[in-house]
């Protein structure tokens, strides 16, 4: 059996030229299925490596041992996708970029290889892409039973918009499905707001040529009825995200009462979950492309702020804004700080009535009426985070991990001091702060490498077997118990993990396991108001819940 690696090393041992030169690789391997069979033992292999200065497709006789370039193939595109029909002619969707934000040309090419001939088939001609500057092909898919019902997808066409077309006599003519077509939103209300795109896969259900799939930038789309559009009718899709976020949380809070959960996303804004079990409402007011920080005031949780970006900032849009509802409703700030450029982190004292805003230049600023009168605060290096004390509205406390500072505000945050006691200066990325909810004055310092600490004024202690914190939270402690639960994402004696401790530290209990490692948790938080409950972001691949059994 020729294997991946095989084909890989092969491939690239027949093109020398393209080492150094090649950022990407192999994008796709194709099975020739007419071969492997009695009277033709040996398989045939197709690989696409996304390549403009040479052959990009290469062809194998022999298992993979050896390949050679398909003669006469298209140039000066990189192969994004290729499909194979029944009758063995060949599909390839082929872009200048592999994308996903940045393709400006592409075709869809076909190759008959009985008469060893090309032909350009694409649906549209890059002269219709009247709004953007140009676009690619992502996918291309041949419906098993009928060599003739073609698919492709068009990517990053903003003139008029990414679509998906459908040909029955194998490329000759085409029509659109994505245009004219019906979504179904009910399962998932955020999805209207969201438009296709990023279509880098399209697949023809092998046992049922009606159904389709389709990838987006979003999720999955699918229809039971695409036949619908070779009659001239509306196609019908309904969104099956179901178990398969693709959503990128940025910041998560849980509130002390209203929604379990506020989030931060990326590209879509984020949510008030009141309900984790079914699609949550997207905030309504002022909309932000990414918002990527969040917070809820820890003894008035129905306040709430929250900054991000805007994609297309048209008319100076305020890029925070704030709730006093619990994220019902927003409305903008009145002003970004001097030196704002969005974003950034926004931190809200226990009271909800003042607001630090950390800004991506890297200077601290406060302000007590939304952004209305901005003052710097003092004594905070641009390096250090922040985080309110969840009793006193007056206590703040900071952790500059670059000098290893640690400060302390009786100020409402106005200003800060340095403590007498203070850590090993650390990359400045790996600072997490956060503060008790159930004791006033205890800070958890997530270090990074340098492990888990405990905090109070003047008494800093190491938190024995915690070797290095990737993120940390805290939640509701367990019954009994007058200290917060305490969650961490990182190496504890020397296993890397999810882990609770209730206890302050003292013993840890890993909350996952092997087979369930979930990628690269971002942001972990515990609930204020149940115990053992904790929520965690994933870099792509939605937001996590989980309770104790």
């Amino acid at each position: 059996m020729t294997t991946f690696p095989a084909i890989a090393r092969s491939a690239q041992a027949s093109a020398p030229a393209w080492n150094g030169t090649q950022q990407i690789g192999i994008v796709f391997v194709q099975f020739d299925a007419r071969s492997g069979r009695a009277g033709s033992p040996t398989p045939v292999i197709y690989a696409g490596v996304s390549t403009t200065t040479g052959p990009a497709i290469l062809r194998s006789t022999d298992g993979g041992r050896a390949w050679q370039p398909l003669p006469g193939q298209p140039t000066g595109l990189r192969p994004t996708r290729m499909a194979q029909g029944s009758d063995g002619r060949l599909y390839i969707a082929y872009a200048d970029l592999p994308g996903p934000d940045r393709m400006g040309n592409g075709a869809l090419w076909r190759f008959d290889i009985k008469q060893a001939r090309w032909q350009d088939i694409s649906p549209v001609p890059q002269s219709s892409d009247t709004q953007g500057d140009g676009f690619g092909w992502g996918a291309v898919a041949v419906e098993a039973g009928n060599p003739d019902v073609v698919m492709a997808s068009t990517f990053n066409r903003f003139g008029p918009h990414d679509d998906i077309f459908r040909s029955t006599d194998g490329g000759r003519s085409w029509t659109p499905v994505i245009a004219g077509a019906r979504f179904d939103h009910g399962n998932a209300p955020w999805t209207a707001h969201a438009s296709p795109h990023w279509m880098a896969d399209v697949q023809i259900d092998p046992f049922d040529p009606r159904r389709v799939l389709f990838v987006t930038g979003y999720g999955l789309w699918a229809s039971r009825d695409v036949r619908a559009a070779d009659h001239g009718q509306p196609v019908q899709w309904w969104f099956q995200n179901d178990g398969l976020e693709e959503t990128v949380p940025l910041d998560l809070v849980s509130p002390g009462q209203g929604a379990h959960l506020l989030s931060a996303l990326g590209d879509i804004d984020g949510f008030r979950h009141d309900d984790l079990t079914v699609s949550p409402l997207q905030y309504a007011g002022p909309r932000l492309t990414n918002s990527e920080s969040i917070d809820a005031a820890a003894q008035s949780p129905s306040h709430v702020v929250r900054s991000g970006t805007v994609r297309h900032r048209l008319h100076d849009e305020v890029r925070a804004a704030w709730s006093n509802d619990g994220g019902r409703t927003w409305q903008a700030f009145v002003s970004e700080p001097p030196d704002g450029e969005g974003a950034g982190r926004i931190r809200l004292g226990s009271d909800g009535g003042r607001v630090l805003w950390h800004t991506l230049r890297g200077s601290h600023w406060y302000t007590d009426d939304h952004g209305r009168h901005w003052q710097a605060v003092r004594g905070l290096p641009n390096t250090a985070v922040v985080v309110a004390d969840t009793r006193s509205p007056a206590h703040w406390y900071g952790y500059d991990a670059a000098s290893g500072a640690l400060l302390r505000s009786d100020d409402g945050g106005a200003s800060f001091v340095a403590d007498r006691v203070r850590l090993a200066p650390a990359p400045v990325l790996t600072a997490e702060l956060r503060a008790d909810p159930q004791q006033g004055g205890l800070v958890y310092v997530g270090a990074g490498p340098q492990g888990l600490l405990r905090w109070r004024a003047g008494d800093l202690q190491r938190v024995a077997g915690v070797d290095a914190v990737h993120s940390l939270g805290v939640g509701k402690g367990a019954p009994g118990r007058d200290v917060a639960s305490v969650f961490v994402a990182g190496t504890v004696e020397c296993v890397h993990g999810l882990f609770r401790s209730d206890d302050g530290g003292a013993r840890w209990l890993r909350i996952d396991d092997a087979a369930h490692q979930f990628g690269q948790i971002q942001r972990v938080t515990g609930d204020p108001r149940l115990h053992g409950r904790v929520y965690f972001a994933t870099g792509g691949r939605g937001i996590v819940y989980g309770d104790p059994q």
